[in-house]
């Protein structure tokens, strides 16, 4: 059996052997943000939000930190520019190309900051590395990956993003609340996941894969299924809104139609009936007529 013991040994950083081997492990450390940030703005697109619920690159990329040393935090960079440059938020930058590469490298650079703060604080202050197996180091795990560590790249980039004028600053809060939840259970479930996967392939092993595989797929079922139902709940009530507005701006142009035929049919009735029209009686008849009509008084041609 394997022991807790040979799970933490399996889990020390590994060290790539010459500069190939390190530049292979960079570029599969962009590759692999990149192919998780295009799931996660799928997701997003979906839910027809900017940023997404779950955001997976966070926990691979912490991941891969923990597994291959902070050393491949240029492909955690490389990989995060591509994907916030692929965003239509960033891209649609309209102030010129310089200010959306700095845009996108402030945001990339928050996201290698929150994967190399993380790393430390779990090696810090958590034992780590450790094989994630007793309550303990799963709240110190929590904590720190989790709660503490995404709260870097949220607060950097929305205030990036508010800094430059992108998100007004009344919708703060509610775009740095989306960004940090987004990162902490993209870090929450798929850093573990990630772990599982990459560790030694042993009948062990491979039972931990399914322990610790099964309830994080499920989690993530739910957790996309609630955040799915909550949108469309949101756009049904946005659209219910949208076509009770309609609904009344109608029959206020309706009414305000009405109003305006049956004062020219009274004008009509004026003239009809009476063998000639002075401006001063056609005033004094107009200004009986009209008394209740303030948006026709407004324009009325006054003699």
């Amino acid at each position: 059996m394997t022991t807790s013991s040979d799970l933490q040994s399996t889990l020390n950083p590994k060290k790539p052997n010459g500069y190939f081997s390190s530049f292979l492990t960079i570029i599969a450390m962009a590759a692999a943000y990149l192919i998780a940030g295009k799931l996660g703005h799928a997701l997003a697109f979906m839910l027809g939000h900017y940023a997404s619920p779950i955001w997976p690159p966070a926990g691979i990329a912490l991941a891969g930190a923990l597994i291959y040393g902070k050393r491949v935090w240029p492909g955690i960079l490389l990989g995060a520019f591509l994907i916030n440059g692929l965003n239509p938020l960033v891209a649609s930058f309209k102030s010129g190309e310089f200010n959306t590469l700095l845009i996108t490298l402030a945001i990339s650079s928050g996201a290698t900051l929150q994967t190399l703060g993380g790393a430390y604080l779990l090696e810090r202050y958590a034992n780590f590395p450790n094989a994630l197996m007793r309550k303990k180091e799963i709240f110190w795990f929590v904590l720190y990956a989790g709660v503490l560590s995404t709260l870097i790249n949220s607060t950097l980039s929305v205030s990036v993003l508010i800094g430059t004028d992108k998100i007004p600053l009344a919708d703060a809060l509610n775009n740095w609340l989306t960004w940090w939840t987004g990162d902490l259970l993209g870090v929450i479930i798929f850093t573990p996941l990630t772990l599982a996967w990459i560790q030694k392939n042993t009948d062990d092993w491979r039972h931990r894969q399914l322990a610790i595989t099964l309830p994080i797929i499920s989690m993530l079922a739910l957790t996309t299924t609630a955040v799915v139902y909550e949108a469309q709940s949101s756009n049904q009530r946005i659209q219910l809104e949208f076509e009770q507005h309609i609904k009344d701006l109608n029959n206020s142009l309706k009414i305000a139609i009405d109003n305006d035929v049956h004062i020219l049919g009274a004008l009509k009735s004026f003239f009809l009936h009476s063998a000639e029209v002075n401006r001063e009686e056609f005033k004094l008849f107009t200004e009986d007529l009209l008394k209740d009509y303030h948006d026709i008084q407004s324009i009325r041609i006054r003699y």
